[in-house]
């Protein structure tokens, strides 16, 4: 080997030492970046799990009409667009395991104030204090939906498959050939929203709008038990020929989010809400309001609650963003606004209360009526940071209508959605936050299987039960004792299935124990047109006349 030969060698064989060394620093330095950011960016104790969920196409109907949506020309896209609507149910109100459950066990009957509110502080929020759940159900046990017993009752017998019934013939629409084609429409009526709607421009204060509803915005009514209802983009005909035919006083639009930049837009595969629907509501003096929602946010807890934090935090930004919703309200001609921000800090709860107030106010002068989607508790201030940053008796006082979101009180594992005496309690605590004609109980029209093998949950609507008590020919149904129906099956795979769901007689009692000892509340609200049994109006209007 030459002088030059071995020169060379050496030069290369430093280089390539300083590499090393140069890769070695830089690695444990990243790593103890890492280690500091992990400290001073430590996520929520308490958090709204990402879903895993997803469309199931074995047990499973089309969630949602070609009509209605977008972007459905081909079948991966119809299928893309039920996954996307599968997640949208299983994200809404998806509170952590047994967190809206009052976990308190009392001697006697439970007043609806005390609840599960012993907790350890954090930075981002509060973890609830391990408990025994009460009421946990284990598949193939009973379930039992509090911890207070139920009065004895003769258990109903099993109720045999009912075969769907047809949907009622909408007469407020001509018949079409295509799905996908509508019907001529009259001359266009001033209600209808535009398909791109503008609302970062402020207010021009146009002179104050007549309510479709006398009642001046805040003022309590009374009027006995009200019905009101989410009308999703996915509804379909059911929910059409629903607000056409029943005795509905107001429809919540579930078509809207707000937007990562501030604004309001439509969801995600949402059509702006048809003409045909707007015009059958306003004909039957139905109110119309947009639900916003922070959707966008629901699949990721930190980065959702991050984006609203910075959108309510100070003066300024809740001034902006209070002018974009209420200008977004005038131009659509909405009656008012259905706030439904699920994902959100407990440490944001001032904030957001602020919010709140700020906006009924900025809505009132213009004679726009507010409400709130909001998560269950029994005490404040609550147990995780969703009913954290919600101050009942704040926002009850800011809002018009104060809507609890009560169901989904079995996730983890196989139950009931809205057991009688758990509803019970909440508009028991509701009732001492707020005037009680401002609360509105939302109830379920639909409720969830569950794979017993793997623990997954499905959304089940009525259509859905009927579908599949149908395909794998069950031949027996049993009611727990909130009169809620379930059955169990093994799918074509042979894996077995747990599966609850709402029909006419579950919402009865629902009903019936609401008008025996709370008929002096708003009244209830129905999540979502569309999934309930059609036969769940028979009962609405036989009870509540």
């Amino acid at each position: 080997m030459t002088n030059q030969t071995k020169k060379i060698a050496i030069i290369a064989g430093a280089i390539g030492a300083l590499a090393l060394i140069g890769g070695g620093i830089f690695y444990f330095a990243n790593a103890e970046s890492e280690k500091t950011a992990a400290k001073t960016t430590q996520a929520p104790v308490a958090k709204i799990e990402e879903s895993t969920e997803d469309y199931n196409d074995d047990t499973n109907v089309e969630l949602a009409e070609e009509a209605d949506v977008t972007h459905t020309n081909t079948p991966a896209e119809k299928k893309q667009v039920q996954r996307q609507i599968q997640k949208i149910l299983v994200a809404h109100n998806n509170v952590p395991n047994n967190a809206n459950r009052n976990t308190r066990p009392t001697p006697t009957a439970p007043s609806g104030s005390e609840g599960t509110h012993d907790s350890t502080q954090t930075g981002n929020g509060t973890k609830p204090a391990p408990t025994a759940p009460a009421g946990q159900v284990k598949p193939g046990e009973q379930p039992q939906p509090t911890p207070q017993p139920a009065k004895p009752t003769e258990k109903p017998p099993a109720v045999k498959p009912v075969p769907l019934p047809a949907p009622l013939p909408d007469k407020s629409t001509q018949p079409t050939t295509k799905p996908t084609e509508k019907p001529a429409q009259p001359q266009p009526q001033p209600n209808k929203p535009p398909t791109q709607p503008q609302p970062n421009k402020p207010p021009t204060q146009p002179p104050a709008e007549k309510p479709t509803n006398p009642t001046e915005p805040g003022e309590v009514k009374e009027q006995g038990l009200q019905v009101t209802a989410w009308y999703p983009f996915w509804g379909g005909k059911a929910a059409q020929t629903a607000v056409a035919q029943q005795p509905i006083k107001k429809i919540d639009l579930f078509y809207y989010e707000l937007k990562e930049d501030g604004t309001v837009g439509l969801m995600q595969y949402a059509k702006p809400v048809s003409q045909e629907v707007l015009t059958a509501a306003r004909q039957k003096g139905v109110q119309i309001n947009a639900t916003i929602t922070n959707a966008g946010g629901w699949s990721n807890f930190n980065e959702g609650a991050n984006r609203l934090h910075e959108q309510i935090s100070t003066p300024a930004a809740r001034s902006k963003l209070t002018d974009t919703l209420v200008q977004f309200a005038i131009t659509n001609k909405f009656d008012g606004l259905d706030i439904n921000f699920e994902v959100i800090y407990g440490k944001d709860r001032d904030n957001f209360s602020l919010f709140m107030e700020e906006l009924s106010a900025k809505l009132h002068k213009h004679n726009k009526k507010l409400s709130i989607c909001a998560y269950v508790k029994f005490s404040e201030p609550g147990n995780w940071d969703g009913n954290l940053a919600q101050d009942w008796k704040r926002l009850g006082q800011a809002v018009d209508e104060f809507k609890v979101m009560a169901y989904n009180y079995s996730m983890a594992s196989p139950g009931p959605g809205a057991p009688v005496n758990w509803l019970d309690q909440i508009i028991q605590f509701g009732k001492k936050q707020m005037p009680a004609k401002k609360l509105f109980i939302g109830l379920p029209s639909y409720s969830y299987e569950w794979n017993l093998n793997t623990g997954q949950r499905y959304t089940v609507t009525y259509a859905t039960a009927q579908n599949l008590i149908k395909k794998y020919n069950v031949t027996q149904i049993k009611r727990d004792e909130n009169g809620e129906p379930y059955f169990t099956y093994n799918n074509d795979k042979g894996e077995p299935f747990k599966t609850y769901f709402q029909d006419a007689t579950s919402w009865k009692k629902k009903i019936e124990m609401i008008k025996t000892k709370h008929a002096d509340i708003g009244g209830i609200s129905n999540w979502y047109l569309g999934a309930e049994d059609p036969a769940t109006w028979h009962v609405v209007k036989s009870e509540l006349k």
